[in-house]
């Protein structure tokens, strides 16, 4: 069994006929829930956690809600890119030391013919040599990412579509793409902050419930279901 829980009261309890504490990840010791006060369009809620490096649990006056991590990071970045989109490498986080990326010849060129594009985003790109482009700066929601492996998966978007696309199509698409690939992922530990500063920026988003792909970004288990599921009702 892998599953943590992060953020709640995590000590565990030995019962007849379950696993044994050995078989159970370590007890976690965890700061108390954390109060949120209503905010944009979600309600006031208690955090209370997170599950399987994955979602985040809160306690609201409905009942319990579920987050998932990845796809409310997504929303935010997506928005976030959105407000900045077409400010140009100006608005990019500019690399201490610009990072070189050998590129095969048709890479290097579809990059080239599409470098306009990827400086509405926030790259500053110099191509140095033949095949090569030094990375200046990228999208300052993609600081802390790789920026070797963000443009390589964009030149693969550029690939996969076809020539003709839309100019403005095409930049959505690479807007999406860059918010899915410097967005948290599905397994990474969070600490209460994180998690606080997480559904803080997804509560001021324009749509805090949906990502971009059309998934949920959380869901509500209301309180009559769950007295329901216990027998209670």
């Amino acid at each position: 069994m892998d599953a943590t829980i992060v953020g709640a009261d995590s000590r565990l309890t030995e019962a007849p006929g379950t696993l044994a504490l050995g078989d159970l990840p370590p007890a976690v010791d965890a700061p108390p829930p954390l109060e949120l006060d209503a905010t944009g369009r979600l309600p006031a809620m208690r955090l209370l956690g997170q599950v399987h490096g994955t979602y985040l649990l809160a306690e609201s006056a409905d009942g319990l809600i579920v987050i998932d991590q990845h796809a409310a990071h997504e929303r935010v970045l997506y928005e976030r890119l959105l407000r900045t989109r077409g400010r140009g490498a100006a608005d990019g986080q500019l690399q201490v030391t610009p990072t070189p990326l050998p590129l095969p010849s048709d890479a290097f060129a579809l990059l080239t013919m599409h470098q306009a594009l990827l400086m509405q985003l926030g790259f500053d790109l110099e191509p140095f040599g033949d095949r090569t482009v030094l990375i200046r700066s990228v999208p300052r929601i993609a600081a802390q990412a790789s920026p070797q492996r963000l443009l390589v998966d964009l030149i693969a978007e550029l690939a996969e579509g076809p020539r003709a696309v839309a100019a403005q199509t095409l930049l959505e698409r690479l807007t999406i793409t860059t918010a899915c690939r410097t967005a948290i992922k599905a397994g990474d530990v969070l600490d209460r902050d994180q998690m606080a500063a997480l559904v803080r920026d997804l509560a001021r988003a324009d749509d805090p419930f949906t990502c971009f792909h059309g998934r949920p970004t959380l869901i509500t288990l209301p309180l009559a279901q769950l007295e329901r599921w216990f027998l209670r009702r």
